[in-house]
């Protein structure tokens, strides 16, 4: 940590001398009849090249430029609804000297000063509720993807795996020239398209598509960001093909094509490495681990486990990886309201994964430590089409439907042993290879349609949904397992063949009646069937099945909710009450004979409270309560023999659990000086949580089967400022997250509540004038503080520390150099040993050819061969360690080359001087 904050201070060094001696330019700015504007953006520009060098935002009229360094500068005034005015100033002004700008109509170029300018380009502009950038006033390396250009802008912050925070709030899509973009992934168009296809980027809250067109706010709004193109983007085609070669073994090739029309857009995507990058986006992750089904409960809560997916979350990809990805996109729109977009993703993975685990367990009788070592060899195929048809009919009614279709197969081969051990001394051990194979497919659609009504009732909305998925996993294993007391060998060779299949239908409809002074009032009936099926065949190897180890089971789900919700709908204060009841009729099924059916009612309120203080500034309050079905393999009440040491079964008579959740949330963006602040705090208590009971005997083997455990309980408190210091020259970013949760888990009939505390602070740092020199630095301390009723002797808190710096220069159009740093470092407290991960990359770039259409680069990775993969978790009964294998040391060359037909951009700013 102490040479994290020695790079810290180094750093800042660098930075601020060199903003020293700063000056004010304030003034007046009025229309023609001398009425001040608000909201008009005042900029200063580099005369040379008209590059933002700073600005600030008119509040009635006035306005002032704080921290301007000395020099000469362009002036640009513009609003929406007035033509563009410049003036060249010399920074210092004279003592007391304040400006006066007017904004007029003029039908001819401003020259102003001897300045000619043609056309305009104006860094950033307030368009109502909307920040709209000017992308080509923000210079950036002439290969920069859309991400790049983003950390640029003033407002908008980019984390280092790539997640975008705009005016305050998290980014959840991104549109190119108001079209959805390889589905609902902001990163796809973030990560791929070049930067200098964009000509604006407008940043807002989108409302949902039914809200836009009934004019009824619903509530439902998503961050947005809209990648407007520039004008010959949209009349050719354009992208870029690149290759790579490294050593000692590495490759990585790539090919990225755009063609965007005023009613079409067609992209494709393809990818080829081994240096574990798994595909396009955080959804290839998914697929690649079985989908986001994988991680869904019964009624679409979604359980995830951050220490299993570090793709996101900016952790190691674990193991040795080649993968190879495909995407295609297109979307149409034949006519206004007609919108159509289909497309397809599809990737493959080869993975050798090297893994040791070392888990601490708790009993009531004692504590004993299991070691698990063991390989992996992967290969996985998915592939995934989806489309979405939005279809105004009328100007009654709107259509929209969305659908998919998927397949994926995998095949593992796994090999390795575990070790148990209480007090050092050797309990027992297992030997197991096995081979797993799994194929899967699926397939969804939904409709909603949404009617404009006459007289009171405005609204008629309904909704249907349908989707299946089928999944097959065939797996064989070897097992050999000796106790030491007997020394006796146990074998086991078996296989094991899984079929499982869900299907989940939905329907809804509601109607909105006006009540006058902005309330309405909205009945709602929905209904859902799910059925859930799970089907297993076991046996000895090369023999038949065995029958008492290969039931069938499933069981369907009925479920009715009623609701009806009173709205208060201003643009001020919105607020909902909601009151829905919810049957639930559960029925299990095994080998063909019914089970006893049972009925379930739940009251379920909800509660919205949104208050817009004023542009900007938001406090919102949200309230709900959720009911989720225990899955079938939950409830299936048949023991689960692949591991002989950890037996599973479900429990048929689970009861699904009843959750409450409370949101409340603050955000404040300052468009006038980019300052951001938001803080979030959520709460969530579940009753009947379904959770495992183990059962641990003298010999260390367990039983685990499903129960209802009493509750659980989880808050998180978080929050986030973030401004740019102008006379530092700094942007400065602090996040601080908090996080409690609890959870009870019986052993051997004994209740073991685990209590985790965790405190989380992130300090970024980066500098504003960033056009030659561009850093960026940060550091992150995680505090966790464990507790355990089993065994308080255990209880402990657990320290990590990690930091980050990135130094880029860029001296001209023709070369670009990097340096980038990454250390984490884990105390030891409960584990062996202190753990230290320094990673250190490297990278140069010469821009070659006609208008820098080529790259040539050589970059390094891990330069000090250190890099490792080490997770450490604390949940429920156990304290875990893993260690796995990763990608090390390698160096790579390569060749970048742009493809482009596209002609010269019309309307693009010209500054001459005379």
């Amino acid at each position: 940590m102490l040479r994290i904050c020695w790079l810290f201070l180094l750093l800042a060094g660098i930075v601020c001398p060199a903003h020293a001696g700063f000056h004010e330019v304030s003034g007046k700015i009025t229309d023609s009849t001398g009425a001040g504007l608000d909201a008009a953006s005042i900029a200063l520009l580099r005369p040379e090249d008209s590059t933002l060098v700073t600005f600030a935002i008119s509040s009635k009229g006035t306005f002032l430029v704080k921290d301007v360094p000395a020099g000469d500068y362009l002036l640009q005034a513009a609003m929406m609804g007035y033509f563009t005015e410049y003036r060249s100033l010399h920074i210092p002004l004279d003592a007391g000297e304040q400006l006066y700008l007017r904004l007029k109509n003029n039908d001819r170029l401003t020259q102003l000063d001897e300045v000619v300018i043609s056309g305009e380009k104006i860094p950033i502009r307030v368009k109502g509720d909307t920040l709209e950038y000017n992308a080509g006033s923000y210079k950036v390396k002439p290969n920069a993807v859309v991400e790049d250009l983003l950390r640029k802008l003033p407002g908008v912050q980019v984390d280092k795996e790539g997640n975008i925070k705009s005016m305050g709030k998290s980014v959840s899509r991104v549109l190119v020239d108001g079209k959805e973009f390889f589905g609902d992934d902001p990163k796809v168009a973030t990560k791929n398209l070049p930067a200098d296809a964009v000509d604006k980027i407008q940043a807002f809250e989108k409302k949902s598509d039914q809200a836009l067109f009934s004019g009824i706010d619903d509530g439902d709004r998503e961050q947005t960001l809209n990648l407007l193109l520039k004008p010959d983007k949209k009349t050719g085609y354009f992208g870029e093909a690149s290759g790579a070669l490294g050593l000692p073994e590495q490759y990585d090739a790539s090919l990225k094509a755009f063609k965007f029309k005023p009613k079409s857009q067609l992209a494709a995507l393809g990818m080829l490495n081994n240096i574990n990058k798994f595909g396009f986006t955080f959804q290839d992750y998914l697929d690649y681990n079985g989908g986001i089904g994988s991680m869904m409960g019964e009624g679409g809560a979604m359980n995830v486990n951050t220490d299993d997916m570090p793709v996101d979350f900016g952790q190691p990809v674990t193991g040795k990886v080649a993968s190879g990805a495909l995407g295609l996109n297109y979307s149409v729109t034949p006519r206004d309201g007609n919108r159509f977009n289909i497309s397809y993703m599809g990737n493959g993975v080869q993975k050798f994964l090297d893994r040791q685990t070392q888990v601490r367990n708790f009993t009531p009788a004692g504590n004993f430590d299991k070691n698990d070592n063991g390989q992996s060899k992967l290969n996985t195929l998915t592939n995934r089409l989806s489309f979405n048809w939005r279809n105004q009919v009328d100007s009654a009614n709107l259509l929209g439907i969305k659908g998919y279709v998927k397949h994926d197969n995998s095949k593992d081969r796994q090999n390795g042993y575990s070790e148990s051990y209480i007090a050092d001394l050797l309990q027992n051990r297992l030997d197991r290879n096995s081979t797993t194979r799994e194929n899967g497919s699926g397939l969804g659609v939904s409709a909603n349609l949404t009617r404009k009504l006459k007289g009171k009732w405005q609204l008629l909305q309904a909704r249907l949904a349908a989707d299946y998925t089928y999944n097959r996993v065939e797996s064989e294993w070897q097992n050999n397992l000796r106790y030491t007391d007997s020394n006796a060998v146990i074998r086991d060779a078996q296989y094991q063949y899984n079929f499982g299949g869900r299907l989940n239908t939905e329907g809804a409809v509601s109607m909105v009646r006006r009540l006058g002074h902005g309330l309405y009032l909205e009945p709602r009936l929905a209904g859902a069937f799910n059925r859930d099926a799970s089907n297993r065949q076991q046996g000895m190897y090369n023999e038949t099945l065995t029958d008492s180890l290969s039931p069938s089971f499933y069981r369907d789900v009925y479920r009715v909710d009623p609701a009806i919700t009173l709205k208060n709908n201003k643009k001020e204060l919105r607020w909902n009450l909601e009151l829905k009841g919810a049957g639930l009729w559960l029925s299990p099924y095994a080998n063909n004979a019914a089970m006893t059916t049972r009925s379930y009612r739940y009251l379920m309120p909800a509660a919205l409270l949104e208050w817009n203080i004023k542009n900007g500034e938001r406090l919102s309050a949200r309230y709900s309560t959720e009911v989720t079905a225990p899955a079938a393999a939950q409830l299936m009440p048949f023991v689960n023999y692949n591991n002989p040491l950890t037996r599973t079964r479900g429990n048929v008579d689970l009861a699904p659990e009843y959750a409450h959740n409370l949101n409340l949330s603050y955000t404040n963006f300052d468009q006038f000086s980019m300052t951001s602040f938001f803080a979030f705090f959520n709460a969530r208590y579940t009753l009947n949580k379904i959770d495992w009971s183990r059962t641990v005997y003298p010999d260390l083997s367990q039983d685990a089967q499903m129960i209802n455990t009493r509750y659980a309980a989880l808050l998180t408190l978080s929050g986030q400022y973030a401004r740019p210091v102008r006379r530092l020259g700094l942007n400065i970013s602090v996040n601080l997250d908090e996080s409690w949760n609890r959870a009870v888990s019986p052993v051997n009939g004994v209740e073991n509540t685990n209590n985790t505390l965790k405190h989380q602070l992130e300090l970024e740092f980066s500098n504003l004038n960033n056009d030659v020199w561009d850093l960026r630095w940060g550091g992150n301390i995680s505090i966790s503080n464990a507790r355990y009723s089993l065994n308080k002797e255990l209880n402990n808190n657990f320290y990590n520390y990690s930091g980050f710096a990135r130094i880029a220069y860029q001296p001209n159009e023709h070369w670009y150099f990097s340096l980038s740093g990454d250390i984490t470092h884990y105390t030891a407290k409960s584990f062996d040993a202190a753990v230290t991960i320094p990673i250190l990359k490297a990278e140069v770039s010469r821009y070659i050819l006609a208008n820098q259409r080529g790259t040539v680069s050589l970059r390094g990775f891990d330069l000090l061969d250190r890099n490792k993969a080490v997770q450490r978790i604390s949940q429920l009964n156990n304290l875990i360690e893993q260690r796995s294998n990763v990608i090390g040391r390698y160096f790579m060359l390569s060749f970048t080359y742009k493809l482009n037909r596209a002609g010269k951009a019309p309307g693009s700013i010209q500054v001459k001087t005379r």
